[in-house]
This record gives C-alpha cells, sequence and structure tokens, in this order.
C-alpha cells in the first residue's frame, strides 16, 4: 500500500488553468509472482487440528446403559471418537465413531452393578485434538434372573424334594411357594439363602398333591417364577397282591405280603390276615424268613388258627432298621368249596415296632386286601 499527492488542472480549446490544490490518495498494488510464464494462484489456508471437546459428563444411568453429554468446541471436527475403560482410567479401547456437531451418545448393553470410564476427542484429516475430562460411574444394580429347572428330586410320604439351576450371581435370596392340587392359589411357604439349589418340604400330608414355583430376589427387586413342578406324596401301603386270584377247586395260589412307602424304618412288624375258612384253606408260608424287604436275618413267625394267619418278623440284634419297599413274603391258599373269600389285613392288629420294641404309630396308612375266588 502506497500514499501518493495529486493535483489536477483544466485544459480546454481556451488554454490550461493553473494546478488545483494537491490532494493525497492511497493506492493498493498486488503483486503476482511469475515463475517459468505461470501466474499461481492465492494459497489457500491450512486446516487445523480442531479443539478438544470439554465438560464431559454422564446425565443418566440405568441397570444396563450410560448417557454421555459434552460440549463441541470447535467446528472442524469430521466426528467424535468416544473411548471406554472398565475399572480403571488406563485402559481405554474404541467404542464408536460418531458425526460431527453431535453432543450426546448412548453406551447400551452394559452390565448392572459394573464401573465403566470414558474419554473423547475431536478428529479432522489434520489429525485428533486432546482428549476430553474423564468421567466414570457405576451401572445400576439389576433384579436376579429367574432360576431354571425346577425339578422334583424326590418324594416320600410326607416329604417333597426340590432342586433347581441357580441362573443369577447377585440374588440375595430365593421365595418358595407352593399351591395345593392347582397352579393358582400360591403362597410363600420359604425364604432360601443365595445360592441355595435344594429344599425338601417335609410335614407334608400323604397321598396328597402339592405344586411349586420359585424365584430370586434382591434389593432391587425380584426376578420372575421359574417353571412350575408339581408332585404327590405317597402313603405307606401295606397290600395283599393281586388283589383278584382265581383258582380252581382243590387247587392252590399264593398271594404276597407286600409293604410300600415305608418312610420310617421299622425293625419288626406283626399283624393279623383273616379269610373265610369255608372256602380256602391256608397251606404254608413262603420267604418270610428270606424276603428282600426285611432279608435273610430276622426272625419269623407265622402260624394259622381257626381262618386267621398270625405273623410277626423281628430283625434279629445288631441289624440295622429298614425302610422303603419290598415284599414281606408269600401265603398260600388251596380252594376247599366254590364261591369267593376276601383275604383281609385285621387294621387293628398291625403293628410295627423300633429297634427298642417300642410302637410306631402311623397315621396315614392304607391297606389293600385282596379276593380269591375259587371256580
Amino acid at each position: 500500500m502506497n500514499m501518493f499527492y495529486l493535483a489536477l488542472k483544466k485544459i480546454t480549446s481556451l488554454g490550461e488553468s493553473p494546478y488545483g490544490k494537491a490532494k493525497s490518495v492511497i493506492f493498493l498494488f498486488m503483486v503476482l509472482q511469475i515463475t517459468s510464464g505461470c501466474k499461481t494462484q492465492p494459497t489457500e489456508p491450512q486446516e487445523t487440528i480442531p479443539l478438544p471437546p470439554s465438560n464431559l459428563i454422564i446425565s443418566t444411568v440405568g441397570q444396563d446403559f450410560v448417557l454421555l453429554f459434552w460440549n463441541d468446541n470447535s467446528d472442524n471436527e469430521d466426528g467424535f471418537i468416544i473411548e471406554r475403560s472398565i475399572s480403571d482410567t488406563l485402559n481405554f479401547s474404541t467404542l464408536g465413531d460418531i458425526n460431527s456437531n453431535t453432543i450426546n451418545f448412548i453406551d447400551s448393553g452394559l452390565e448392572p452393578n459394573t464401573s465403566y470410564f470414558y474419554r473423547i476427542k475431536a478428529y479432522n484429516s489434520a489429525g485428533s485434538s486432546t482428549y476430553s475430562n474423564v468421567v466414570n460411574s457405576t451401572t445400576l444394580e439389576a433384579a436376579p434372573n429367574f432360576p431354571l429347572n425346577l425339578t422334583v428330586s424326590a418324594i416320600e410320604n410326607h416329604k417333597v424334594s426340590l432342586s433347581w439351576t441357580d441362573n443369577s450371581d447377585n440374588e440375595d435370596g430365593f421365595y418358595l411357594e407352593r399351591s395345593f392340587s392347582d397352579t393358582m392359589d400360591f403362597q410363600g411357604i420359604y425364604t432360601l439363602f443365595a445360592n441355595d439349589t435344594t429344599f425338601t418340604d417335609s410335614n407334608l400330608v400323604p397321598n396328597s398333591y402339592y405344586y411349586y414355583r420359585i424365584r430370586a430376589f434382591n434389593t432391587v427387586g425380584v426376578s420372575p417364577y421359574s417353571n412350575i413342578v408339581n408332585a404327590t406324596t405317597t402313603i405307606l401301603t401295606i397290600a395283599l397282591i393281586p388283589d383278584t386270584l382265581i383258582i380252581g377247586l382243590a387247587q392252590q395260589g399264593s398271594l404276597s405280603l407286600r409293604i410300600e412307602n415305608l418312610e420310617l424304618p421299622i425293625f419288626g412288624i406283626s399283624l393279623r390276615i383273616g379269610y373265610i375258612s369255608s372256602m380256602l384253606s391256608f397251606v404254608d408260608s413262603t420267604g418270610f424268613d428270606s424276603g428282600d424287604f426285611f432279608g435273610s436275618n430276622v426272625l419269623a413267625f407265622v402260624e394259622e388258627d381257626n381262618s386267621v394267619i398270625y405273623l410277626s418278623l423281628v430283625l434279629t440284634q445288631g441289624e440295622e432298621a429298614v425302610s422303603g419297599s419290598g415284599t414281606i413274603g408269600n401265603i398260600t391258599f388251596k380252594g376247599y368249596d366254590l364261591g369267593s373269600s376276601e383275604v383281609m389285613i385285621i387294621p387293628s392288629d398291625l403293628h410295627f415296632y423300633d429297634p427298642y420294641g417300642s410302637n410306631i404309630d402311623f397315621i396315614y396308612l392304607e391297606i389293600e386286601n385282596a379276593t380269591i375266588y375259587v371256580e
């Protein structure tokens, strides 16, 4: 830029006037460099690295997500790179590349009750900015997952044993619920400890239906329910098998005396079996001193008198009391006259004994008798 002084005069056909007063004038010149005969264009400005984002914050935290906000301090970024670290401020990895002018981001699919650290930087073709501040937060605790594979593992007269798969690692315990004979009217019956996977429901009524379901809980809430299972408790049964026996006149047939679902071990048993002697005659007994229930180390007494069979079995001293199911022995009859006769275990004379010879009372007991037809 240069300054000059300029004076003007008027020229006509009559002549020239004197110069007027000089005035200052500024001229601006553009000088172009000529190289090898080519004229260059003006140099374009170089792109600069964007300014770093600032004020990175975590505005919302859920069980499985985090919402981030920040200030976009540049107008020339091509985008932002978000980085995340789990549980420390050193081991960051790239989480995502997001568009320019964005000021928020949702990181989803996270684990509950887990710490996460974040930082962000802007970038363009010139490079990346420095990082923002680092922020961190811990996702919220979640309600536990529901237990899997609830199963009835054992059934007895008064007990139902249950097992399940613990499907969570953050439960404080389990709520076990039970219903009678339907799948609707459940009631809580027990609160179990965390990590439990088995339970035995005791003091039940024999020969009864029970339904069960279970769910986990913690301070956040409860899980959905498991599958529903049902069980029918067994009942102690003394039976003559088969329940119907047909024999010919003057021919023989046998009934087995069998015990089922004996839950409490016994040391001995005594009973009386009655029949109609005009139809049948008692022939003999077998297996009472070597049956599969009491075994061979047993003192057996079997006697018949006036249409009544007296039976008593006691384990020898030193033997362990027995329980469960099995055949006690067999009784053989002969057809004496045409007709039918019920062979009946007399309830008032049925007794079970403990190792000390004391009587054991079973409140729930089912007796199954048999009928022999002589044809």
